[in-house]
């Protein structure tokens, strides 16, 4: 994983693994709100993580079909 600031941006790169795991604790976090009645993340959160969770599973199904087709 490397993090770097940019101007105002933090721009982290992450390697597949990486991304996976971030994607599973993103899914962690929404399953962990959901279970508890009364409890609701606060909408910035929610948007964040919901973000994080659409763009890496749409990025580690990518990485995950490409090794597929060349093993």
């Amino acid at each position: 994983m490397r993090i770097t600031q940019c101007g105002d941006e933090h721009l982290i790169a992450l390697n597949t693994k990486e991304a996976s795991t971030l994607l599973d604790a993103a899914v962690l976090i929404a399953v962990a709100v959901d279970s508890v009645p009364d409890v609701a993340l606060p909408a910035e959160m929610a948007t964040l993580v919901g973000g994080i969770f659409s763009g890496l599973s749409k990025a580690v199904s990518k990485e995950e079909r490409v090794s597929q087709e060349f093993s």
